[in-house]
């Protein structure tokens, strides 16, 4: 017992009913037939709530997150809200990309490199609880499994930890971008659906 959800994404223009019947299919596809005899209702969704006064949220994102929320407030409770859609994207989002992908890169390299199976001894002390731990039986795990210390080196850590709080800014900032790349970008609605399965 569950439930599914999901954002469907709609042109501004659309026909709302149109729309409904969209999120009344995604409802009868996903529910769980035994809940209902074997039989699967034809109206499964109530009617779609269309929050036309609520401004016009920056990204799908934004939109995701008032979504999601407003679900947890109200649930099953089909609502739209209106979002800018992704722009095309300036040099700047393009070259944010580029960087958040090298740094992704650099990440995992760095995280391989740190791993003690790649250490020369063939034990490993934990300064955690003090075991000696065999190199080749570590494979890709970074920490005791004893206590759960951290056996990387401590600069690896905080190097890794300075790369993470880079990636951060990067998103932070590619975000920025696309949403000023958006702000000329057309209006859409996105609406949750969800059903109980």
């Amino acid at each position: 017992m569950g439930h599914m959800i999901e954002i469907l994404d709609f042109d501004l223009k659309v026909d709302r009913k149109a729309a409904w019947a969209e999120v009344n299919d995604f409802c009868r596809m996903n529910c769980d037939p035994y809940e209902f005899g074997g039989d699967v209702p034809e109206v499964l969704a109530s009617p779609i709530e269309w929050e036309t006064s609520r401004s016009v949220f920056g990204d799908l994102e934004a939109a995701s997150d008032y979504l999601y929320a407003r679900a947890v407030r109200n649930p099953y409770v089909p609502t739209a809200v209106r979002y800018r859609s992704d722009g095309t994207p300036s040099r700047r989002t393009l070259a944010l990309i580029e960087r958040l992908e090298k740094l992704r890169g650099e990440l995992r390299a760095m995280q391989e490199k740190s791993l003690p199976k790649h250490r020369k001894s063939e034990y490993i002390g934990c300064p955690g609880c003090g075991s000696k731990l065999a190199r080749v039986l570590l494979y890709d795990r970074y920490a005791c499994p004893l206590c759960d210390h951290d056996l990387r080196s401590q600069s690896a850590v905080k190097s890794i930890d300075a790369k993470v709080e880079r990636m951060a800014e990067v998103c932070k900032k590619l975000r920025e971008s696309r949403v000023a790349d958006g702000e000329k970008a057309p209006i859409r609605w996105a609406v949750i659906a969800e059903v109980h399965c």
